[in-house]
């Protein structure tokens, strides 16, 4: 069985160790005061039900060698603001982040032609008001004073960068300053 965590109460985060390849059907199901999940980039599997109704994270970083998301791992996660996902996914199955109201980003490392690959079940799980983010993207709009997030791949994973003043980015990019902590939220 590895619902071995299921509906532990308390467990707040989790730290895997390097060799673990797959979190096992409904192994941290219910644990409702779990807040953070680190995981090593040895994950190639998240089971059917893994998270589901850990109401206490708001945010996820899917590992880079997971392939599939599979049914329902993150659903009724009800807090969860914010999902990164890498360029090797494959395949979304059913309802992965059905009932994950506060959902408003899903971050893809890969551009949107490739995002357009990704087997989604079914679609509608994924919601008119979730917006995408992704890291291929070469246009970025908006105002001076707008709240404007970046994230982007390197060497030692993803990162990303909070940005209240457009502007700023604008320089950014065209190589013109860099970012200190004065721009950085």
């Amino acid at each position: 069985n590895g619902a071995v965590f299921r509906s532990c109460k308390k467990l707040e985060s989790v730290k895997f160790a390097g060799d673990v390849e797959a979190i096992e059907c409904s192994a941290f199901q219910s644990c409702l005061s779990l807040k953070s999940i680190n995981f090593p980039d040895s994950i190639t599997t998240i089971a059917e039900l893994a998270f589901y109704n850990c109401d206490s994270l708001k945010s996820v970083t899917v590992p880079k060698n997971v392939k599939k998301l599979s049914t329902m791992a993150f659903s009724s996660c009800e807090n969860l603001e914010e999902v990164i996902l890498w360029e090797g996914i494959e395949i979304i199955e059913y309802r992965v982040f059905y009932d994950c109201d506060s959902l408003t980003d899903i971050y893809y490392m890969g551009t949107e032609e490739r995002w357009e690959a990704v087997k989604i079940e079914n679609p509608e799980q994924i919601e008119e008001k979730i917006r995408f983010n992704f890291a291929g993207a070469s246009d970025i709009s908006g105002t001076v004073g707008d709240k404007v997030s970046i994230i982007y791949g390197g060497l030692d994973g993803n990162m990303k960068v909070e940005l209240t003043d457009l502007s700023m980015l604008s320089l950014y990019l065209l190589g013109d300053t860099t970012l200190d902590e004065s721009v950085l939220k």
